[in-house]
């Protein structure tokens, strides 16, 4: 068996297991009764525990960027069809499968319980995106949004596409199977939430929506 085949292996189980139980709650000893090696390979392979989780993570991410790519936006004819674009890879990253697969789990853990590389994560990845989902929403506006419109804007479409994924068994409790199957099709999502934010971003030029006092409500 070779090094690559031991570590690949000691890489997956690792994730596995960081997915579960996190970095601190993981013991090497764990990883490697899973991946059927011995303690030494993991300093060998990757240094140390930190180390390994931080591959840990990098592997995951770059598993769902390797099986859908976000595709060239610069091609599509408008603002609209690159939202649509954006939203749809976002939703297949998500919800390739219907179970929670530990590369999801564990970059929700992360993100939840973040470390020194979710930073890294963020700079690196994450940032480019959000970057590049604010200029698409920056071309829908009718008119020139404030820095917090504008986050606002961009943390509603992450969020819509997020609830698919986080909220699944407790809409499995609210609708009825075969909507459920409509429902979570990421082709269907990023139709819904790319109306339904155009449709948004194209009124925020009217200033005049008056909002309830929150006193009177009391």
């Amino acid at each position: 068996m070779s090094e690559d085949d031991t570590r690949h292996r000691i890489l997956l189980a690792a994730g596995e297991a960081f997915a579960e139980t996190g970095l601190h709650g993981t013991t090497v000893r764990e990883i490697c009764r899973r991946a059927d090696a011995n303690t030494a390979a993991v300093n060998y392979h990757f240094r140390d525990k930190e180390n390994l989780y931080r591959e840990s993570i990098m592997y995951a991410h770059s598993a769902k960027v390797t099986q859908f790519p976000m595709p060239d936006l610069a091609e599509r004819s408008s603002a609209e069809d690159r939202l649509f674009a954006f939203v749809l890879t976002m939703a297949k990253r998500l919800l390739g499968t219907a179970e929670m697969t530990w590369q999801t789990s564990l970059l929700f853990r992360e993100m939840f319980q973040p470390t020194g590389v979710c930073r890294e994560l963020v700079e690196d990845f994450i940032r480019p995106h959000f970057k590049m989902l604010k200029g698409i929403l920056v071309e829908l506006a009718p008119r020139e949004l404030s820095p917090i419109e504008l986050h606002q804007a961009v943390f509603s479409v992450i969020g819509q596409v997020h609830f698919y994924k986080m909220n699944r068994p407790v809409t499995e409790m609210l609708v009825s199977e075969e909507m459920l199957d409509q429902l979570f099709q990421p082709e269907e999502i990023a139709r819904h939430v790319t109306q339904f934010t155009v449709a948004a971003i194209q009124q925020s030029d009217k200033s005049d929506l008056e909002l309830p006092n929150p006193s009177r409500l009391s």
